[in-house]
């Protein structure tokens, strides 16, 4: 689904993803996968109910900011307020390699975060 959705192949990548899915229904990269393509299909419900799903189990500083983004565009500022807090808290405790992948997303939290007051 991956190399479909880097094409911007989105009809085989949400097709892949769904059979993924249905072999796998709890495997949280797949959910992001399909949040994400939600997003880039202008689902934004989709987007949030798959992003959600994510994140209730998984602490992706990547999907806890997007999910930020699609709520503060629907007006839920306090929800996006808690998942943007929760990603600047968790960046100080996580391993070196994983602080250096997600510094852009922990770097857009704390933009979030003030432009949010």
């Amino acid at each position: 689904g991956t190399a479909f959705f880097q094409l911007g192949r989105l009809s085989e990548c949400r097709e892949c993803v769904r059979r993924g899915l249905a072999l796998a229904p709890q495997h949280a990269y797949l959910h992001d996968l399909s949040g994400t393509l939600s997003l880039c299909l202008g689902e934004m419900d989709a987007a949030i109910a798959m992003w959600q799903r994510v994140t209730s189990n998984h602490a992706y500083p990547r999907a806890k900011v997007q999910l930020a983004q699609l709520l503060i565009g629907k007006g839920q500022a306090a929800q996006a307020r808690s998942e943007i807090h929760e990603v600047i808290a968790d960046d100080p405790h996580a391993p070196g390699f994983q602080r250096r992948r997600d510094r852009v997303w922990v770097r857009q939290a704390k933009k979030l975060a003030r432009q949010l007051g």
